[in-house]
């Protein structure tokens, strides 16, 4: 590393393993960029109790530590505003730097040549990192219902992570008929997924994703986190500002069969 090279962070694990090198390269500086709807709120991630609690004070030591060295910057406002909150960190109009995402105009073409395909391919892009985004595998059992009444359903899931192999576990206890059409493509390259939203005809999934895939016309349903049951908040467009929280509101199944029985108008 060189000397006086900055290091942007997005997560604790990944801060720590910069301090690491930072002890060995001191004239180095990590930015902890914190795209987390919840902030730096670590208790959210852990269950019972006690590793709550456990998980408040050693979150609250980290974070508090990084405000002092100035190290802290935020998505939006709320991710700071819960930061400071809850942690006592600085709260400051000049710590957040919004994610650069546009939203392009709706392209009618589009969405009616993705409404005449054949197959319908609900698409879901994440980290596999549970129980952060366990939704997915709630999201296969949903669809182990569903593909018993609807032929042409097919889920495509694009990523990797430490837990992925609890979601090959899952996978591995579906019927084989079923397992054909779940397609687990691993990471791909962000340039490359042009070619998983020009075919899917439903998106499920939070943060920018949601914002992707409403960028390619899919009709988007943002989920909750921090949760093994697939549950959502309604169709994106009714409420653009909401792009996942946690735990999740109401029942996916619904809303997934509502849009399997859109009309073209629709």
């Amino acid at each position: 590393v060189a000397e006086g090279m900055k290091i942007i962070v997005f997560s604790y694990p990944a801060y720590l393993l910069a301090d690491d090198i930072r002890r060995k390269t001191p004239e180095c500086q990590i930015i902890f960029y914190d795209p987390h709807q919840y902030g730096l709120i670590l208790e959210f991630a852990v269950r019972g109790r006690l590793m709550k609690q456990a998980a408040h004070w050693w979150g609250k030591s980290l974070a508090k530590r990084m405000d002092s060295q100035n190290e802290l910057v935020y998505m939006d406002g709320l991710c700071m505003d819960r930061t400071s909150r809850i942690y006592g960190c600085t709260s400051r109009p000049d710590l957040v730097i919004p994610l650069a995402m546009e939203l392009r105009g709706y392209n009618r073409r589009q969405a009616q040549e993705r409404y005449r395909q054949r197959e319908f391919r609900i698409l879901t892009i994440t980290r596999m990192e549970f129980p952060f985004k366990g939704y997915v595998i709630g999201l296969v059992g949903l669809f182990e219902q569903l593909c018993r009444r609807y032929p042409s359903l097919h889920l495509d899931v694009v990523g990797e992570g430490s837990c992925g192999r609890q979601l090959k576990n899952r996978l591995g206890h579906l019927d084989p008929e079923i397992r054909r059409r779940v397609h687990w493509h691993g990471s791909v390259p962000y340039g490359e997924l042009d070619a998983y939203f020009r075919k899917a005809k439903l998106y499920i999934g939070m943060g920018t994703t949601v914002l992707d895939a409403a960028n390619h016309g899919i009709v988007s349903l943002p989920v909750g986190s921090y949760t093994y049951h697939c549950k959502g908040y309604g169709f994106l467009h009714q409420d653009p500002m909401n792009l996942g929280g946690i735990g999740g509101r109401t029942e996916m199944e619904g809303l997934i069969r509502q849009v399997l029985a859109f009309s073209e108008e629709e």
